[in-house]
């Protein structure tokens, strides 16, 4: 189980004794190799040739685009949401998502190229290589298997539908969700501030890449929790400090977490509302026998 530790007589692959963690180089060794899979496997999709300058239509652009604002209004300490389309309407940018879990990642490459192309294609390219690698760390902690856990990696960030899929984005950007359980694991069997803060650092850095991988994300941490819950009340391994400390660690986390969510919920929740209204006073007249009007208030 991922939350338990290893035996002490626990053995790599290669059968010797070794500490929970991988080394530095190991995880280098691990970094290169992945993304040259990640290379060899995305040929067939990419012009390696032209990365500044080409990128399909459709999501591929509209990403693009997201990027070089969100990087754009960073640098430039701008409004975010006020974005550069439909003007003059205001908080345009949440007529799609933000993406800020995967976007920031791209501000240095696009305050040194100013290609929002290039640094569009280079994190779709480095995506499955920092998954896999992710998937690695998390799987070598579980089975103590090099082996194992490549088989594993490769398959979370480098199966047929990532490489097929893979122009969005932000839907593989999801490095940080192996790790986050790694860390989850480790806080709860030993709360304490800095794994806490760690927690909720890779938490948000994963719920703020898109919607989707948010419900999943949180979908994860909640299983994983759940089960421990279950573990710890069958070994009877919870004492009051412990618990006392996992609920007001915990308790931070949310608020903190809650209150870092709100400031970009609000545009979206406002253009989400009105649209649901839209819609209700659309329905109204066309039941009134009045469409156009309806038609109207929802376009405009």
């Amino acid at each position: 189980m991922p939350w338990l530790p290893p035996r002490r007589d626990a053995r790599d692959s290669t059968g010797a004794r070794g500490s929970r963690g991988l080394t530095a180089p190991q995880l280098l060794a691990l970094a290169v190799g992945y993304q040259c899979v990640a290379l060899v496997s995305f040929a067939p999709v990419s012009d390696y040739a032209h990365l500044g300058s080409r990128i399909a239509s459709g999501d591929p652009a509209l990403l693009a685009w997201t990027f070089g604002w969100v990087s754009h209004a960073v640098l430039s300490g701008g409004p975010l949401f006020d974005a550069n389309i439909f003007y003059p309407t205001r908080g345009s940018l949440a007529y799609a998502e933000h993406h800020l879990g995967t976007a920031l990642w791209g501000v240095p490459l696009f305050g040194v190229t100013g290609n929002a192309v290039l640094t569009y294609h280079v994190l779709r390219l480095v995506a499955p290589a920092l998954n896999a690698l992710a998937a690695h760390v998390w799987l070598h902690r579980v089975t103590r298997d090099h082996r194992a856990a490549a088989l594993g990696a490769l398959v979370y960030g480098l199966a047929a539908p990532r490489v097929i899929y893979g122009g969005h984005v932000p839907q593989h950007w999801t490095f940080c969700l192996p790790l986050l359980l790694v860390a989850l694991s480790t806080w709860l069997q030993n709360p304490t501030w800095p794994r806490a803060a760690l927690v909720f650092a890779l938490g948000v850095g994963q719920v703020f890449t898109t919607s989707y991988i948010a419900v999943m994300t949180v979908l994860a941490c909640g299983i994983l929790v759940a089960v421990w819950q279950v573990h710890a009340w069958r070994t009877s391994s919870l004492d009051a400090g412990r618990v006392g400390r996992l609920v007001l660690q915990g308790s931070a986390i949310v608020c903190a977490g809650a209150a870092l969510a709100f400031p970009p919920s609000v545009p979206l929740a406002a253009f989400f509302g009105a649209l649901v209204a839209s819609a209700i006073v659309y329905v109204a007249a066309h039941a009134a026998g009045r469409p156009t009007t309806g038609a109207l208030l929802l376009t405009g």
